[in-house]
């Protein structure tokens, strides 16, 4: 199992889901201090938990390049764009937790 969402709780749902042997992979980052998981669960259900975070330079240079050709879209991912003039906008639709809410592009907006 692959959680992305950086929650601690969605991070300790995710191990609880798992079969006894099973795979966690973590690549969000929860905030600072949040309850980890539960090393006796891990242990006694021996749960192979693995960590993502970063990659190499030539990772992000072939990203650029696939987006570039128009190979893949970040559009679907959009939810909402505002101008960067409403960035407390903007943080407010991303904490909201409301399921409707994806990505938010701020955009600066251009001379008049």
């Amino acid at each position: 199992m692959i959680e992305t969402a950086g929650s601690a709780s969605a991070a300790r749902t995710s191990a609880a889901l798992l079969r006894r042997g099973g795979r966690l992979v973590l690549t969000g980052i929860p905030a600072a201090g949040a309850e980890g998981l539960d090393p006796t669960d891990l242990v006694v259900r021996q749960i192979e938990v693995q960590t993502v975070f970063g990659a190499p330079p030539a990772a992000w240079s072939h990203a650029v390049r696939v987006f570039d050709a128009g190979l893949l879209s970040l559009r679907p991912l959009i939810t909402h764009e505002l101008p960067l003039t409403d960035f407390a906008t903007a943080i407010e639709l991303v904490g909201s937790g409301d399921p409707g809410v994806g990505k938010v592009l701020l955009r600066p907006q251009g001379p008049n």
